[in-house]
């Protein structure tokens, strides 16, 4: 059967807060450009997703007209929104079985051909249980968010066997399901955001900055990075140790404390002010210190992006870190919390630029060259219409 297909894509939390439409998190900016790209090739996209609260707004990178599902949300929350109310555990028992209950009208009305879930382990159970509801439209799950092992996995392995396919955009993802005995297909995607600034006179200005740029939290290492800056601040005065961050529910201490105690040493609140912007800092930074203890998603988007944009990620050697940075050459590994060897290697970079420049170079061509949107729209493409043929 060829297209144009009928696609419904599930993906949650796709409301952000007025101001915040640009900065929405890798979990909603790929299913969002996945659905604008299959728009493109001429299939007809819905999105599914969970009620968008009072107050918020959906991301910019929704494409303008797509149809709109919104079903219940059973998930225990609290706040006005995502960003302050802290991670969410459990979940409401009847609110999820009038999820269901709405998701199997949606797919029924609809006449989906395909229904792609885009998440973490919740909602892989989710699109298992439609799948033992129904078996007659194909469930892909792409699976970029969470890990194994799960808890309960006896119980909840049944549910990942009913998905017809499930997708990841790592090799690391896609070991951790092969040890647990679910086969996932690798498919790199593109980059959303480019956050190379072009253009501009600014963009040939000398380079003076170490940037952190990630919500100011334990996983993220923004302790780690407290103390780098601390040590490396009063050696290097004529160079700015930044911080370009979210608000957030647990912020670490000691960042407003060390930007009262150094002068090269600054906070970058979101919203910015004053005309700053994330390309702008980018464009200024010699190297970008990213020191995460665990990855929200694999790969990283922050990774991605600052090394799309041509600058040195200096990050953690975890999870699929290693499938995007050859230390030395297009980044620098380092171990997880490991102050010393960050301090060597941030001021490797400080006293050589140009093996800051270079390796900014190789990184910009290593991820033009493999993380590409043509290879993924069409390979999915591909992936869809084997599971729709036999029907």
């Amino acid at each position: 059967m060829n297209g144009p297909h009928r696609i419904g894509i599930f993906v949650t939390d796709v409301g952000s807060s007025p101001g915040f439409e640009d900065v929405v998190s890798g979990h909603v900016q790929l299913p969002m450009h996945t659905i604008k790209l299959l728009q493109e090739a001429g299939h007809v996209v819905h999105l599914i997703t969970n009620r968008i609260i009072e107050g918020s707004v959906p991301p910019n990178c929704l494409p303008e007209g797509v149809p709109i599902h919104q079903v219940t949300e059973p998930r225990v929350r609290g706040g006005d929104y995502i960003m302050h109310v802290g991670p969410r555990r459990g979940f409401h028992i009847l609110r999820l079985v009038r999820l269901v209950m709405q998701l199997r009208r949606i797919i029924k009305e609809e006449q989906y051909d395909i229904v792609h879930f885009f998440g973490a382990n919740r909602l892989a159970h989710l699109a298992g249980f439609m799948g033992l509801l129904d078996r007659n439209v194909p469930l892909v799950f792409t699976f970029n968010v969470g890990r194994f092992p799960e808890r309960f996995w006896v119980l909840t392995r049944h549910l990942w066997k009913r998905i017809s396919l499930v997708i990841t955009s790592t090799e690391f993802i896609k070991d951790n399901c092969s040890k647990y005995g679910i086969e996932a297909r690798v498919l790199r995607h593109g980059i959303v955001r480019d956050l190379a600034l072009k253009d501009s006179p600014e963009a040939h200005r000398h380079k003076h900055r170490v940037l952190f740029w990630r919500d100011p939290s334990v996983e993220n290492g923004a302790d780690v990075c407290v103390r780098i800056f601390e040590e490396l601040a009063p050696r290097y005065p004529e160079i700015s140790f930044d911080f370009a961050v979210r608000p957030h529910w647990d912020r670490v201490t000691g960042i407003d404390r060390l930007a009262q105690n150094y002068d090269n040493v600054h906070v970058y609140e979101f919203p910015y002010e004053n005309g700053m912007s994330l390309p702008r800092l980018l464009d200024q930074s010699i190297c970008v210190l990213l020191p995460f203890r665990e990855l929200s998603i694999n790969p990283q988007f922050a990774i991605l992006e600052t090394m799309f944009a041509g600058k040195p990620a200096v990050t953690t050697a975890i999870e699929s870190n290693s499938e995007l940075i050859e230390s030395g050459r297009n980044g620098v590994l380092v171990p997880v919390g490991d102050v010393n060897a960050t301090v060597q290697a941030v001021e490797e970079l400080l006293t050589d630029p140009q093996k800051a420049l270079s390796i900014g170079k190789r990184a910009a061509e290593d991820i033009r060259q493999s993380w590409s949107w043509d290879s993924y729209v069409t390979r999915l493409i591909v992936e869809y219409e084997k599971l729709i043929q036999p029907r």
